[in-house]
């Protein structure tokens, strides 16, 4: 019986492999936060439920500081991604 050569190039497979780069401060959060602390699943079904409801553009939220906190940081994400490439370290 002859196997597959482990090393053996396979397209499509390294074309899942090959780096994305994008310059959207949001996609870099966002990846960071489903690589290391969230399940993909649970994003979609907050996704679904956003995607999904009427369409009033305003959403009520029940914990002030929570809500506050993410006021916040959507404040900071959507900020000009261009000063976040200029600060130094």
């Amino acid at each position: 019986m002859k196997f597959p050569d482990p090393l053996a190039c396979d397209e499509p497979l390294l074309e899942t492999c090959k780096d994305v780069t994008d310059d959207r401060p949001l996609v870099a959060f966002l990846y960071h936060l489903l690589r290391d602390h969230v399940v993909m699943g649970a994003v979609e079904k907050i996704m679904g439920a956003i995607e999904y409801d009427p369409p009033a553009n305003t959403w009520l939220f029940s914990n002030r500081s929570l809500a506050t906190y993410c006021k916040e940081l959507a404040d900071r994400i959507e900020h000009d991604s261009s000063d976040c490439h200029t600060s130094s370290p």
